[in-house]
């Protein structure tokens, strides 16, 4: 399954070695740390789903990419925010169906144990505020040396703006993007503005009841310019 993000596996000799970090994002230390401790490897273990029979559990986003993209097969993509895994998530679909491989990144290990551990994790705190070590995307890309990302899905609960302004987009080849707005501090606008300066156009927008999506769906120009069809 997935390349995972979560808190690190050796937690007090990892963090007490990223605390004297003096590098870049992308400095040889930064990215060895990332690699020995926080990128845990795909599970060996077949699937366990709650639900093998839903083929596309995402609220839509996933779909709209699916046909942009003319169901293109051995993608990577990246999520952000993909709460266990399993449930609304944007980019199973595309691990199962379509034979991506890609990177989900977990902000709190409650919502990792259930995508990579054969059994669910259930003893995690039901509420409360987690520390946890964050690195920029750029940071994860080069870990896995990647340079092409075909799909990245974002939805941190109001920080996709500063998620983006991270990313140095010369750097990195992001083909399609759906980032979730309604909670951003930034605001929508923002995100919008941010995404045209740095040569994407807004394909559509994907909503759903009680507010279980509300995402753009941002697709690079010179995509839509080498096939108009799309």
């Amino acid at each position: 399954m997935n390349t995972q993000y979560g808190p690190p596996p050796t937690e007090e000799n990892s963090l007490a070695a990223l605390s004297s970090v003096p590098g870049s994002a992308t400095s040889p230390v930064t990215i060895d740390l990332l690699r020995r401790y926080f990128l845990l490897p795909p599970s060996e273990a077949p699937y366990n789903l709650d639900n093998a029979n839903e083929q596309n559990p995402s609220m839509g986003q996933a779909q709209v990419i699916d046909r942009i993209l003319k169901e293109q097969r051995g993608g990577f993509f990246v999520e952000c925010g993909g709460l266990d895994g399993e449930l609304r998530s944007n980019t199973l679909f595309f691990e199962r169906f379509r034979g991506w491989k890609g990177l989900v990144v977990f902000a709190q290990n409650s919502n990792r144990g259930h995508i990579y551990d054969v059994e669910s994790y259930d003893d995690a705190p039901a509420k409360g505020l987690v520390n946890v070590q964050c690195f920029p995307f750029i940071s994860y890309m080069k870990a896995l040396n990647v340079t092409t990302v075909d799909y990245f899905s974002l939805d941190v609960e109001g920080a996709e703006y500063k998620v983006l302004q991270s990313i140095p987009w010369d750097d990195v080849d992001i083909k399609t993007l759906s980032v979730e707005y309604l909670h951003d501090v930034e605001g929508k606008a923002a995100i919008r503005k941010l995404l045209l300066a740095n040569g994407y156009s807004v394909f559509t927008e994907v909503s759903a009841a009680f507010n279980l999506a509300n995402d753009f769906i941002f697709v690079k120009n010179n995509l839509l310019s080498e096939d108009p069809s799309r």
